[in-house]
């Protein structure tokens, strides 16, 4: 009992904190998303070094603030330049930093530092994408808000379907909880609140669009979950912290928004074409 109520005020306080970097102003956002991003991307490279696997964790996490940092000033203040393409000297320094280390295995580090970059600095930079309309210094609060509620909603209704009808398990050899059935009624489940408020609150695509927005996240969502369960067995953790009570660590915490944020992305370059 004491952890549901634990888990149900840290899911309130978690909500909260994104419904006030989206709805109070432009700044808000960037200094709350560039803190939850710097956050996971340490957890990631803390459980790699408590498995005894080197990292520039620390250049890592530098090159990550300046990439989402650039990405938002690109599209904050309408920029003609695209800024990534100054970082990549500084991609190139992680090579150079391991000459300076004396390792038997030097291109793991590299592979692993590079491996957080790839997974979970990439995603984030290009969130201030979605934030702002195109060649437009509007901020598009509503797009990320609906990312966040349908993964949300899948998450909820996968589970209390997966409790209720599961019997197939979906990936068995990576997760033994998850199931078909979970998967489907989540699917329709968020599809349906999609419906829903792309008729209430959400104009800024069609109805048929925000549906397909759905199934894209819940797919890309699911397979971020996935995921991250691989990646801790494969370090053999349950969770990947501790530090948000009955949820546990900020990777397990936003595992389906890694991987939704560039399918997201890709599934309205297409639809805009």
């Amino acid at each position: 009992m004491k952890n549901l109520i634990l888990r149900i005020i840290t899911g309130i306080v978690y909500i909260g904190v994104i419904c006030a970097s989206l709805y109070t102003t432009p700044i808000v956002f960037y200094s709350i998303f560039l803190v939850l991003h710097i956050l996971i991307l340490h957890e990631f490279y803390s459980l790699l070094k408590q498995k005894g696997i080197h990292t520039h964790a620390w250049f890592a996490i530098l090159i990550s603030a300046l990439l989402f940092t650039a990405s938002y000033c690109k599209h904050y203040w309408q920029m003609p330049l695209d800024y990534y393409i100054l970082l990549i000297p500084l991609f190139m320094a992680i090579f150079v930093l391991q000459l300076f280390k004396d390792s038997k295995k030097p291109f793991h580090s590299i592979s692993y530092t590079f491996l957080g970059l790839l997974y979970i600095s990439i995603p984030f930079a290009l969130l201030p994408n979605l934030a702002f309309a195109e060649n437009s210094h509007v901020f598009q609060s509503n797009i990320i808000m609906a990312l966040f509620i349908f993964i949300w909603a899948n998450d909820t209704f996968a589970y209390v379907w997966g409790m209720t009808l599961g019997k197939h398990l979906l990936f068995p050899r990576i997760s033994p909880k998850k199931t078909v059935e979970g998967f489907i009624g989540g699917l329709l489940s968020t599809v349906g609140i999609a419906y829903i408020f792309s008729n209430l609150l959400f104009f800024e695509l069609s109805v048929l669009e925000w549906i397909g927005a759905a199934i894209v996240i819940v797919i890309a969502s699911t397979f971020g979950d996935l995921t991250e369960s691989m990646f801790k067995r494969y370090l053999k953790i349950k969770d990947s912290g501790s530090i948000l009570p009955g949820h546990g660590g900020f990777l397990d915490r936003f595992d389906s928004v890694i991987f939704s944020i560039p399918a997201f992305f890709a599934y309205l370059q297409i639809i805009t074409m």
